[in-house]
């Protein structure tokens, strides 16, 4: 599926086993993702993948957020500072994610359809 994460990095978090409804994660938001570690040459702290609608409320998420089609993640920027979420935004613009949220410890990226979205949390 990648080549620099595991299946597990993208998993729901809700712990809720059987009774967790998510969707697998999405193939071209994994190759994204890639891409995306390869041009930052840094490793990447995935906090958020996908979410079942469960998990989804538990976080807060939007009743249509991406995390819930599996086309959705949340990177940890908050050891890094700045700079890093910064060259994450530039280089996830060029790669080809849709959706970029800005919060003060993560990055959430996805692949909406539609032109590039920027949006603040």
């Amino acid at each position: 599926m990648s080549k620099y994460f595991k299946p597990s990095d993208f998993a729901c978090k809700c712990d809720r086993g059987e009774k967790c409804n998510a969707v697998p994660f999405d193939m071209e938001t994994a190759l994204k993702l890639d891409g995306l570690r390869v041009e930052l040459q840094e490793s990447i702290v995935i906090t958020s993948g996908v979410r079942c609608a469960y998990w989804n409320e538990k976080q807060n998420g939007s009743p249509n957020s991406q995390h819930l089609l599996g086309k959705a993640i949340d990177i940890n920027t908050s050891h890094k500072g700045a700079q890093y979420a910064g060259r994450i935004i530039k280089i996830a613009i060029k790669i080809g994610f849709t959706g970029i949220g800005v919060s003060k410890s993560f990055i959430h990226l996805d692949i909406r359809p539609g032109a590039l979205t920027i949006f603040g949390y």
